[in-house]
């Protein structure tokens, strides 16, 4: 079942050596069944939303609450793995509204489970000392910048995760699109029966997208470079290191901080977590790969201009 997995380079360390694994269990269970991806996704958004249920009951007194809550999280996770894996086992690879629903599935997960942890701790004691006074509405403004960086993380590991590919692992195919990709298959099927609820999603992720192109337009290489033959083994010795720092921002990461956080019934220390530290290593490694891009673009022939 590896043949199913992404690519070694690329993929989150617990994603491959542990929920990989675990999800390809789920594959062999349904690949000859009628049981689509989508299918597997919304098994994985009902358990993932439904653990923030469970944080919210979790208390250091009733510590069941959190263990199920815990459970029904690291089995969205494998569900999250296997919807892809039974894609790529019946050599579909999955269509890109599909993979796209994949996504706004994983942010309603954590919105669950921000929401609901925010609900709970609202009217407690700031760091859980008594005489601080409660975080009232101050827990919502944390939890929404950790919201807002959260996202911000993750798209910039999904973007260099994909530069990777595209230049490093040219065998596979990556899940990543440009906007221009996404605005022709959006085009594609505009007029197309049947299909609004894939036009919202690929709508949606049109604009996901523009964003993420335009915080890192300083890097698009192809735009600006004659691309060598070999470029693949100097991209790949300047990048594979700080792309397995980026993994840190990564969806499961996130996931694993907070199984940490909820496991100990403290999601308004993981807001804080996120605002901060987290910022602060986003940060670090953002002006490192501009360092690291900039050392590649010295070995590079700048396009000649066509106007000239």
């Amino acid at each position: 079942m590896k043949e199913t997995y992404k690519p070694y380079d690329t993929e989150e360390f617990l994603d491959y050596f542990f929920y990989r694994p675990l999800a390809s269990i789920v594959v062999k269970a349904t690949l000859n069944t009628s049981v689509t991806p989508n299918q597997l996704t919304v098994l994985s958004l009902i358990f993932g939303m439904a653990s923030g249920v469970f944080f919210y009951y979790g208390e250091p007194t009733a510590p069941f609450y959190s263990f199920v809550g815990l459970l029904l999280l690291m089995s969205s996770a494998i569900l999250d793995c296997s919807d892809g894996q039974l894609a790529r086992a019946r050599l579909s690879g999955g269509s890109m509204a599909g993979r796209v629903f994949d996504g706004i599935a994983d942010n309603f997960v954590f919105f669950s489970i921000y929401l609901f942890s925010v609900l709970k701790f609202q009217n407690e004691p700031i760091f859980g000392i008594e005489g601080m006074g409660n975080y009232g509405w101050t827990i919502w403004a944390v939890a929404t910048v950790a919201a807002i960086t959260h996202s911000l993380q993750s798209s910039f590991f999904d973007y260099y995760r994909n530069e990777y590919i595209s230049f490093v692992i040219t065998y596979y195919k990556s899940e990543g699109a440009s906007a221009e990709e996404i605005k022709a298959e959006l085009d594609a099927i505009q007029d197309v029966e049947g299909k609004a609820f894939d036009r919202f999603l690929l709508w949606v992720y049109y604009g996901y997208t523009r964003i993420q192109e335009r915080s890192t337009k300083n890097n698009t290489l192809r735009d600006k470079y004659e691309i060598p033959l070999d470029f693949d083994e100097l991209y790949k010795n300047r990048n594979l290191f700080i792309l397995r720092l980026w993994s840190g921002l990564g969806g499961t990461a996130h996931l694993t901080y907070v199984m940490i956080f909820a496991a100990f019934q403290r999601m308004d220390l993981y807001f804080i977590f996120e605002v901060i530290f987290l910022n602060i290593y986003m940060i670090s490694l953002k002006l490192y790969q501009n360092r690291m891009i900039h050392s590649i673009e010295k070995k590079l022939t700048p396009l000649k201009d066509p106007s000239g």
